[in-house]
């Protein structure tokens, strides 16, 4: 009797690991906030004049979440990759396509961009060619003064190769950010990049994508 009450201890607490395990494997990361960077102001709080061509960019929206860290021990860092990169395989199935955008840089070229979202915040941003609008790797600029598709077009077909896009288990550290940047890859090419806080556990908002996101998408 004895012993058939410890082989029935010893399953359920066998049994209360393996649940415990599995909920932590099914649990999202958390999402970091980021606190927008002040834009700072000419002297005498004159507005900084026009750019020709430049699409003014959008207010910056109030500040929320945890402020991002300037400087890290190293061996602090070291000891939370392994986190990160769980966190980034988590990742993998998590990530959805978000608005579409066209903006017009200061040379007066077309960019279309979209968002990549997690819990419907951006957190990184596909570039799109204007051309025929597949998405380009990371470095390539288009230089066309108008676009040859629509939006709609391209927000139909992202769907798509989202289930195609992988993010790699290969990190490089960024110290201003103090933050841990993963490669997305499509077809061979890196094509975007997201970001894990040096803690391992909290993926990062992209700022400036989500304001312009929210600005200009469609």
């Amino acid at each position: 009797m004895k012993k058939q009450f410890l082989f029935s201890v010893v399953v359920m607490v066998f049994c209360c690991v393996l649940t415990a395990q599995s909920a932590s494997a099914q649990t999202p990361p958390p999402l970091l906030l980021q606190q927008p960077a002040p834009v700072p102001l000419p002297p005498g709080n004159v507005a900084a004049p026009a750019v020709p061509g430049l699409i003014p960019a959008p207010p910056a929206p109030a500040g929320s979440g945890i402020p991002v860290v300037r400087a890290v021990p190293a061996a602090a860092l070291l000891q939370n990759l392994q986190q990160a990169i769980a966190t980034a395989r988590k990742l993998n199935r998590l990530l959805r396509p978000g608005k579409v955008w066209i903006s017009r840089g200061p040379s007066g070229e077309i960019e279309m961009k979209a968002g990549i979202l997690y819990q419907g915040i951006a957190v990184g941003v596909l570039r799109i060619n204007p051309e025929n609008g597949s998405i380009l790797p990371l470095g390539i600029i288009p230089c066309r003064s108008e676009t040859a598709v629509g939006v709609q077009s391209v927000k139909g077909a992202l769907q798509s190769a989202f289930n195609r896009l992988k993010i790699l288990p290969y990190a490089e550290f960024i110290e201003p950010e103090s933050c841990w940047s993963f490669p997305l890859v499509l077809d061979g090419s890196i094509v975007a990049r997201v970001k894990i806080y040096f803690d391992g556990v909290h993926v990062m908002q992209d700022a400036a994508t989500n304001r312009e996101m929210l600005f200009y998408g469609r």
